[in-house]
């Protein structure tokens, strides 16, 4: 038996160790039973976070500091967060274990937690999301887990979200940090040239006194969800996962689903990667992989491929799988994947960090220890029949879950960013229909119309297959029609109570509002961030002057904050409208064919569409009326118009002759194919572009308020065109206007110089006021005025030397009176009236 014992310190600390006499390196590793599956649904991501800022301070040592200590001695450090557990661990030369120990033990007993350094942090995290995001093949996992774990924390993604990541705080962080990491739940694992003895008496000392409770958890064990869903994403490959159940840590069939595993996708000699890859050409990537939890398991496949080919390649896996299930496993392939599977084994443990992750996996899963031999007799134990029993257990349920990512809705991807475009999507729509269904059948279910438990059986049941519904359509004609077809397939017997006493406008009408709904929200929120931008514009540049324009000729002295604070006013009207849009189109209809409630009861609607969080429509024909959908078209349209607004004037202000502000110019950037020196205004450009698309679709929706009797469907094909286009187009103009407005470059000794070019003449009016003030009549005082002005002109003369040789002006205004005039501040005394008027200062 290989070197190993275990000791249990007395807080509870489980201590396993394994000598290995042969190597001069010790691998240690505290294991935290804690992960993105214990966290509340508020805190997601926070056992990440935590596993980053443990390594920013402690007590006694710095960020710095702990990084020193370890590249001092040569040593290595990291961490990882899985959904169950967290792990810190150090290699080293078994001569600097001690220091290793002790290390770890200050980290994990005295982390500071700083407010700074937790914000930083939380932004390196940010950073980390986004570079998921960025990564199809990274992001299709977590979105795989979303779906086959719906509802439950397995689901949530381990570096959890944007907005959980950037409200927490430092007192929440040490709370979970506080009641997580406890000694019931840490296990340290030591492999390498070390004694056991050695190893517990260096954690017995630094752990001495660490002694918390451990507080009962609530846990379920989670059901695994079948389906296919769509993602809506701009790419060049389709990325697909495909899930079946799988097997706890501790099943005792481990071993033979290993072996399956392996057979199926898990080597280049697989079933999968010889036929999708090296038959076909299919793919470059493709494999299949098993995830085990405490209580349960996925076995899954992952492939990409071009879109052409995504249909084909689908056919390919399934045509495989059904092989498998149908034909079985050949006894050379089982003894092929066991001679791999072994190799890989010995393989993967001839390293001390490899030997630390198995004692701590067996400790944590079995509390016992099994030996490299008895997992190869396992192994070599597996025979055909209970591979083929495996197959008929696990792959005998629908596939659990596949993702792909298509350029869906109907604007292009260009000017689509990603969550508006999977809001469009066929499978949304299709989601939302099912909203509507399932919640009118909880309403007819309360009231006694349907069987309650027929409710909970659909709910199970249904699942959407949009290629499904793509293909009865091709039959049918008719896109409702289609789908409860599939929902039918999926559901059964049950399916009868589906759609009962509807028309198919109460479903689409209804899922179309809480599409805008939902559509609204996230340009309410890049209106919002947009305003908040111009707000800080204006603040940072309320004093800086230039000269206004009017028919784009110089007119008189103005400041840059002054046009921000015009433009943060104006974004205020729009988010005024919009909300008023929003709540236009927040209306749902259950009425039936021609809106008089002939099958179902006007209570079923009210109660349905306050489920929703929709309001009914008070009356209906067939369909919702169309002024509805107008008014937020056209409030999107005003939108489009006053980013339009922005965006030129930023064209005007950056055209080389005037040069006062610029939009920003990334390093790499290209102006021009032609002319290396162009830095062109091309973002402001195409929000200009944008806008009129945006308004051209207000007309159309327009034209759909008019139908015929009580409907007709002329405006059904508009609008799957105008709704998507419009939101996509106008979330797509706010990011891109708030990118060029948070980054622009603002010129204010440019806007000085050009506020001079005119030699004073943008003072004429104060001199006017000034003579006129001294007795002067107006019309003689304008003359006046305007002669000295045009002879300023001509002779590119200084207005002011020319005034005060007049002797009409001298007789009348003093060199200081004349001077005044001349004074800057005076256009300016009255910005801070405005500034409050607005509310951006006290």
């Amino acid at each position: 038996m290989e070197d190993y014992r275990k000791s249990v310190l007395p807080n509870g600390i489980r201590v396993v160790t394994e000598r290995m006499e042969q190597v001069r390196s010790v691998a240690v590793g505290i294991w935290v039973d804690t992960g993105s599956r214990n966290e509340a649904a508020e805190r997601g991501g926070i056992s990440h976070l935590i596993e980053h800022l443990v390594f920013k301070g402690t007590a006694t040592r710095s960020a710095q500091e702990i990084a020193r200590v370890m590249d001092s001695v040569g040593g290595q450090t990291d961490a990882f967060t899985t959904k169950e557990h967290t792990c810190f661990y150090v290699q080293v030369l078994d001569e600097h274990l001690p220091l290793a120990v002790e290390l770890l033990a200050d980290i994990l007993r005295n982390p500071l937690f700083d407010p700074a350094e937790l914000e930083r942090e939380k932004s390196v995290v940010l950073q980390e999301i986004k570079m998921v995001e960025d990564t199809p093949d990274d992001l299709i996992h977590d979105l795989f887990a979303v779906r086959m774990w719906e509802g439950h924390p397995l689901a949530r993604p381990i570096l959890g979200t944007r907005a959980a990541v950037s409200g927490y705080g430092a007192e929440t962080v040490r709370r979970h940090f506080e009641d997580e990491y406890v000694p019931a739940r840490i296990t340290v694992a030591v492999a390498g040239n070390v004694t056991h003895d050695r190893v517990v008496d260096l954690f017995a000392a630094c752990f001495d006194g660490f002694d918390r409770p451990a507080a009962r958890r609530e846990d379920s064990r989670p059901a695994l969800h079948a389906g296919i869903d769509i993602v809506t994403k701009s790419l060049e490959q389709v990325h697909l996962i495909v899930g079946f159940p799988g097997l706890d840590h501790t099943a005792p069939e481990r071993y033979a689903l290993y072996l399956l595993n392996d057979i199926i996708g898990g080597s280049m000699s697989s079933r999968l990667f010889q036929e999708v890859r090296e038959r076909q050409g299919l793919v470059y990537s493709i494999y299949s992989g098993t995830q085990a939890y405490r209580d349960t398991g996925v076995l899954y496949i992952y492939a990409a491929t071009d879109p052409p080919n995504f249909s084909k390649l689908v056919k390919v896996v399934l045509k495989e799988l059904r092989a498998v299930k149908k034909d079985g496993v050949t006894p050379r392939e089982l003894a092929h994947a066991k001679a791999h599977l072994k190799g890989s084994l010995m393989l993967s443990l001839e390293s001390t960090s490899s030997r630390m992750n198995r004692l701590a996996k067996q400790e944590m899963h079995f509390g016992s220890f099994f030996t490299i031999d008895s997992m190869l007799q396992a192994i070599d134990g597996v025979r055909v029949e209970e591979l083929q029993a495996l197959v008929s257990d696990l792959l005998d349920e629908a596939p659990a879950v596949g993702r792909g990512y298509f350029e869906g809705g109907c604007m292009i991807a260009r000017y689509t960013r990603d969550e508006m475009g999977a809001l469009w999507s066929p499978a949304a729509r299709y989601a939302a229909w099912l909203q509507v269904e399932l919640a009118v059948c909880e309403v007819y279910a309360r009231r006694g119309r349907i069987p309650s438990e027929a409710v909970e059986r659909i709910r199970r049941a249904a699942r959407i297959d949009a290629r499904r519904i793509d293909e009865i359509e091709a039959t049918t004609r008719h896109d409702v029609v289609a789908f409860l077809a599939q929902l039918e397939e999926a559901i059964g017997a049950d399916s009868r109570f589906v759609h009962l006493g509807l028309t198919s406008s109460d479903v689409v009408d209804t899922a179309l509002a809480l599409q805008l709904q939902r559509a609204a929200d996230l340009v309410l929120q890049g209106l919002e961030r947009l305003r908040e931008t111009l707000r800080r514009l204006a603040l940072a540049h309320k004093e800086t002057l230039m000269v206004g324009r009017t028919h784009g000729v110089h007119a008189e002295p103005t400041t840059f904050g002054l046009k921000a604070a015009l433009w943060h006013a104006e974004a205020g009207r729009n988010l005024e409208r919009l909300r008023r849009a929003k709540e236009a189109v927040r209306a749902g209809k259950i009425s039936g064919a021609v809106g008089t409630f002939a099958h179902v009861d006007p209570d079923v609607e009210e109660e349905v569409c306050r489920e929703l969080g929709l309001v009914p429509e008070p009356v209906s024909t067939q369909v919702v009326q169309r002024d509805r959908h107008a008014e937020f078209v056209g409030a999107l349209a005003l939108l489009a118009a006053s980013l339009e607004k922005i965006a030129l004037e930023i064209r005007n202000l950056q055209r080389t002759e005037v040069l006062e502000a610029e939009e920003p110019f990334a390093a790499g950037q290209t102006g021009s194919s032609a002319m290396p020196h162009k830095r062109n205004p091309v973002g402001a450009e195409q929000v200009c572009g944008l806008a009129r698309l945006v308004r051209a679709n207000a007309l159309a929706a327009l034209e759909d308020v008019a139908l015929w009797h009580e409907r007709d469907i002329s405006h059904s094909s508009v609008e799957r065109v105008i709704l998507p286009d419009s939101t996509s187009l106008v979330d797509y103009m706010l990011h891109q206007m708030d990118r060029i407005l948070a980054g622009l470059q603002v010129y204010p000794a440019r806007m000085r110089e050009n506020l001079d070019r005119t030699h004073g003449l943008i003072f004429s009016q104060r001199v006017l006021l000034a003579l006129t003030e001294r007795g002067l009549p107006r019309q003689r005082a304008y003359e006046l005025v305007q002669r000295t002005a045009m002879r300023a002109w001509r002779e590119g003369r200084s207005f002011r030397e020319i005034l005060a040789a007049d002797p009409d002006v001298a007789a009348l205004l003093s060199p200081a009176a004349l001077g005044s005039c001349f004074d800057t501040a005076w256009y300016l005394r009255n910005v801070d009236a405005v500034y409050k008027r607005l509310g951006l200062v006290p």
